[in-house]
């Protein structure tokens, strides 16, 4: 199985990207396809298990990981300095639907599109800048601010409270978004 490697320098973090392996459930194949993917990356050895807040780890590794499954891949970024979160977000109807949930109306307001692609991306941030903030980022989001007029620049900031984050744009297609965050 092919798996896709990137670079993020800013993060100094490294994005690995494949689709899921095949299995008759879906939570069978994410967890299979996550044993894989780490046994690639960290060697036939590697455990994974999560901090008491459920953050995923790697047993006997000092690096800081983050795990999201869309409905046809898996994303794990990897990070030996910093604590980075990642999203990948199919491209999906039901967005526009819930986009008052995610978005907030001077977000709604400044978006420069509205279009599916442009709230996956939303969300992606939201739910990627989650991961490394926590339950400081609010339960759905909703203490995140993003800088939405940047939005396709493929590299924009966001903000909880006095903290700063960047969200990179791993990468854009018709079936998913994939991006990664960080606290700056």
């Amino acid at each position: 199985m092919e798996i896709t490697v990137y670079h993020i320098d800013r993060a100094d973090a490294d994005v690995y990207l494949m689709p899921l392996l095949e299995a008759p459930k879906k939570r069978v194949s994410e967890e299979q396809t996550e044993r894989y993917m780490l046994r690639h990356v960290f060697g036939e050895d590697a455990e994974l298990s999560h901090e008491a807040d459920g953050r995923p780890l790697v047993e006997n590794s000092s690096c800081m990981i983050s795990l999201s499954h869309s409905n046809t891949h898996l994303a794990m970024a990897v990070s030996h300095k910093i604590k980075v979160g990642i999203d990948i977000e199919s491209v999906s109807p039901r967005l526009d639907r819930v986009k008052h949930k995610f978005l907030s109306e001077d977000e709604l307001r400044q978006l420069p599109s509205k279009d599916l692609t442009s709230l996956a991306l939303c969300w992606s941030a939201k739910e990627a800048i989650y991961k490394v903030a926590g339950e400081k980022a609010g339960a759905l989001g909703e203490h995140i601010t993003l800088d939405v007029a940047h939005i396709n620049n493929h590299r924009f900031g966001a903000r909880i409270a006095d903290e700063k984050f960047e969200v990179e744009v791993v990468e854009q297609n018709e079936d998913y978004e994939m991006v990664v965050a960080w606290k700056c």
